[in-house]
């Protein structure tokens, strides 16, 4: 029998000073590994955990909003979203964990460090567009894609956990295995207004290899997290 290996490794663009104000470090990548146990009674759940100590937050305090103000009329200090797009240091290219490798493969995935399902989690962010002083929804959406696969191995899949702030949220998570697909899941979540919302496989007892997940968004913040997955014996 094969298990999905027990170690793990992360892979980020770089360790991410800029996501706070600061200044991105080299090397361009960091890599961290680490020994875990893992065996058929365990369902390895992708959670992003090992990206929470980069300081990668959503929400960074210092701006005053004059529309805010104390009893006694003093300014209000609010927290501001990172601009768009993000530092080049928070973005996620890869990353992996108890064997499995999460890939984005389309649209610019960041890691969020000051929230999630618990936080950490990864999201794709479409910025309004300004039309005659209006903040508008672009007329194409933006497309976020990521491929989870694990060394070869096969594995099933059970659930995943979803995020939008403003919009309903598109998906198709495609099951494959040998490139052939197995399973496709396809379906809009209502707006889950800042939550996170569970999508569970009907099929969760197929077999695959490679599982592609792709998100719609049509403005603003949508993301993932908790990819739930199950080893099979080879």
């Amino acid at each position: 029998m094969r298990y999905l290996p027990a170690a793990f490794v992360l892979s980020v663009s770089a360790v991410c000073a800029a996501c706070s104000g600061g200044t991105p470090v080299s090397p361009s990548s960091t890599t961290t590994s680490a020994s875990t146990s893992l065996s058929l009674s365990t369902d390895p759940t992708i959670g992003f955990d090992h990206l929470s100590g980069l300081p990668c937050d959503r929400y960074v305090k210092g701006g005053v909003s004059p529309d805010f103000t104390t009893p006694d009329g003093q300014p209000v200090t609010i927290a501001i979203r990172q601009p768009f797009p993000p530092s080049p240091s928070c973005v996620l290219h890869s990353y992996t964990e108890s064997g499995v490798t999460v890939t984005a493969t389309s649209g610019e995935w960041s890691v969020i460090t000051d929230y999630g399902h618990p936080a950490p989690f990864i999201e794709i962010y479409v910025p309004c567009t300004q039309q005659a002083g209006t903040c508008a929804t672009p007329a194409t959406p933006g497309i976020g894609t990521i491929q989870v696969t694990a060394a070869g191995a096969t594995f099933s899949f059970k659930s995943i956990d979803l995020y939008a702030s403003l919009v309903p949220i598109p998906y198709q998570v495609t099951g494959l295995r040998n490139s052939t697909t197995v399973f496709t899941i396809a379906n809009t979540l209502p707006n889950t207004s800042g939550k996170f919302a569970t999508v569970v496989n009907p099929q969760a007892a197929a077999v695959i290899d490679t599982l592609v997940i792709n998100l719609s968004d049509a403005v603003s913040a949508m993301g993932l997290d908790n990819i739930v997955l199950a080893p099979v014996p080879q």
